[in-house]
């Protein structure tokens, strides 16, 4: 059973919260937060009984305000969350790769000279690795997939409201009598049977 816990700005700090608690609920609360399950959480912190304690536990203000605590810090603002997207919609691939050498030899093992391949920048997946989805190995070395970038951009432009479905209006006069509709029928049947004759 997963349990809810409500998610509302707490007043003090993670930091503060923390010194509230002894070492056996923070762990507790370091199992909860990753299994999301009160009695496995209590069983992870060594609760001897971990049915009864866990949803004890949750209960408890100062774990409760604790839990929120923690996810406050480590959820995004909305402003947060497209400004990722951006990077994502913006991100080159280019930023992740280099060129390098390596060398090249004959079947005997002798030096012919080298021959430049790329390889992956380090460096640069250490600062921006977020908007990098994997990094894979394969046979013919390293490859890189990103996130997707028109995905981001159709998400920021739900965000900005670019794509509204419009309702187009029509005025539509539906106090038509039976003789107007004939007529109209026939000078219909007229048009399309001098298009006929015209092709013909």
């Amino acid at each position: 059973m997963t349990d809810q816990i409500d998610n509302t700005s707490p007043l003090l700090s993670a930091e503060e919260l923390a010194e509230k608690l002894n070492d056996k609920q923070i762990a507790f609360v370091e199992a909860y937060l990753r299994l999301w399950n009160a009695t496995a959480a209590a069983k992870e912190a060594a609760y001897s009984h971990p049915g009864q304690q866990g949803e004890r536990l949750l209960k408890k203000v100062e774990i409760s305000d604790y839990i929120k605590a923690r996810l406050h810090e480590a959820s995004l603002s909305a402003d947060e969350v497209l400004m990722r997207l951006s990077e994502q919609a913006r991100v080159n691939i280019a930023d992740f790769v280099k060129e390098g050498t390596e060398p090249v030899y004959d079947k005997d093992g002798d030096l012919l000279g080298e021959r430049k391949v790329v390889e992956i920048n380090w460096d640069a997946v250490k600062k921006r690795g977020h908007l990098i989805r994997s990094i894979t190995n394969t046979r013919a070395g390293p490859k890189i997939e990103l996130h997707d970038a028109q995905s981001a951009l159709i998400t920021i432009g739900k965000a900005h409201k670019l794509f509204v479905d419009r309702e187009i209006p029509v005025n539509v006069n539906l106090n038509v009598t039976a003789d107007e509709l004939a007529q109209a029928r026939a000078k219909a049947q007229q048009h399309e049977a001098s298009l006929l004759a015209d092709e013909g």
